[in-house]
């Protein structure tokens, strides 16, 4: 998940001139507006091409802020300041740690004078969208030019592809015109959100109104039970032994790794401490061990299967390590109850998912498909239909409610086109489930 974080790095650094925001977003609503004159000449792949294509000032403007010597509004060169968050021995091993930092250089600039000129800039863009020459210009355009920042100042290997499958969508939130710019802009972290500072104490006080007095109950002498809870495997079935694990990439213990320059270096057989997610064969191994030697009740098992290299993922595959972690599960457990539910990475692109229309139906049919010998009929409608699913363990009296937590994903950008103030019917669903509880 944290890889994406280059994208908002990428966002924040497009907003960012010498030039000072106010001019920033002036230049490119203007270009924008007067895209038509230039779209003519047709825009090209390459990034030289744009400066001939589209209105100029925009591109000069832009990476004029990517340039050796530029600073933002806090006085500072932001090159060496990028330098430095690529530089740290312990960030440059850790690719969220590494955008995390390039984040905070952003920090303290006046979120207010940001939010103006980002709704003024959304509201430019709803007025050119009219128009699907200038829309497809327009996009490749903004495509392009987010592509030069993000490889000039974070260096990393998937900017193609992350800010390729990112832009798009992205882009048609903000121009949808039945979304609010503002909101669209607050879901961008441009603009700060209006927070109702609500209680809930009057809540609280109802609920324990007809509390029963205190009565701590004599052991029951009922047997313990025991739960196996597996989230974020990361599983990289390409995993390579005696791979480079710290090869200064965001995914490593590769075979395009390359050769470790001393064996202290090496992946290891079963892992490695390092930027490298886990090899296929040691989940095997402790699915077999914890299977041999625990006596596991029942499985919650939360996500996250498929490994970091999000750059290279394509949707027709997603869900494949996911299907092959199903199939070592029922291999190993197959006869222990197990209830499973998606991450925020089986999503394609990594962290998306669609709450307003049917964008990512795919993915819990597929999984729905994956896991309907663990389901009950009734389970399995409910997860396909909303997501999420509730389920009583009558054995242990214990109701399992799963949820969807890619409703409160900061990077899921989908939610830019979901201004309700609960997605998927979350909430009332968890109320009603509560009140089935207790009746």
């Amino acid at each position: 998940m944290k890889n994406l974080l280059l994208f908002l790095a990428t966002l924040s650094l497009f907003s960012f001139s010498k030039a000072g925001l106010g001019d920033l977003f002036h230049h490119i609503g203007e270009s924008i507006k007067n895209a038509s004159e230039s779209v003519t000449h047709h825009i090209s792949d390459g990034i030289h091409d744009i400066k001939d294509s589209v209105d100029k000032h925009i591109f000069d403007l832009v990476v004029d802020a990517a340039l050796p010597g530029s600073t933002a509004m806090f006085g500072e060169d932001l090159d060496a300041l990028f330098d430095d968050a690529r530089n740290d021995r312990q960030v440059g091993t850790n690719s969220s740690s590494q955008i995390i930092e390039i984040m905070d250089i952003f920090n303290g600039v006046d979120i207010n004078k940001l939010c103006d000129h980002c709704v003024s800039f959304a509201d430019d863009l709803k007025g050119k969208s009219d128009s699907s020459d200038d829309d497809h210009h327009v996009r490749n355009a903004i495509e392009d030019v987010f592509h030069y920042i993000c490889e000039k100042h974070v260096n990393a290997s998937y900017c193609t592809d992350a800010v390729k499958n990112l832009i798009g969508g992205i882009y048609d939130a903000i121009i949808d015109p039945t979304v609010n710019s503002t909101y669209a802009c607050q879901r961008l972290a441009m603009c700060p959100y209006t927070v109702n500072n609500d209680t809930l104490n009057p809540y609280v006080q109802e609920v324990l109104q007809d509390k029963p007095p205190t009565n701590i109950p004599n052991a029951t002498g009922r047997a313990t039970y025991y739960v196996l809870h597996m989230t974020d495997l990361h599983i990289d079935f390409n995993y390579q032994e005696g791979s480079w694990a710290n090869c200064g990439g965001y995914q490593c213990c590769r075979a395009d790794s390359g050769a470790p320059p001393d064996p202290s270096q090496a992946a290891g057989y079963w892992g490695s401490l390092a930027t490298c997610d886990l090899p296929a064969r040691t989940y095997e191994q402790f699915l077999q061990f914890a299977s041999t030697n625990l006596n596991i009740s029942f499985i919650l098992w939360t996500g996250d299967n498929i490994d970091h290299e999000v750059w290279r993922q394509e949707q027709a595959t997603q869900t494949a390590p996911t299907y092959n972690a199903t199939q070592y599960l029922k291999e190993y457990f197959p006869n222990t109850t197990i209830y499973p539910m998606f991450g925020n990475h089986e999503g394609f692109f990594s962290d998306q998912y669609d709450t307003v229309g049917n964008d990512s139906d795919w993915l819990i049919t597929e999984l729905g498909d994956m896991w309907e010998d663990w389901f009950s009929e009734e389970t399995l409608n409910e997860f396909k239909a909303h997501s999420y699913y509730s389920v009583v363990n009558p054995k242990f009296n214990l109701k399992i409610i799963s949820i969807d937590t890619q409703t409160c994903d900061t990077l899921n950008f989908d939610l830019i086109r979901d201004s309700s103030v609960d997605p998927l019917n979350q909430v009332f669903f968890h109320d009603l489930q509560h009140f089935l509880i207790f009746i």
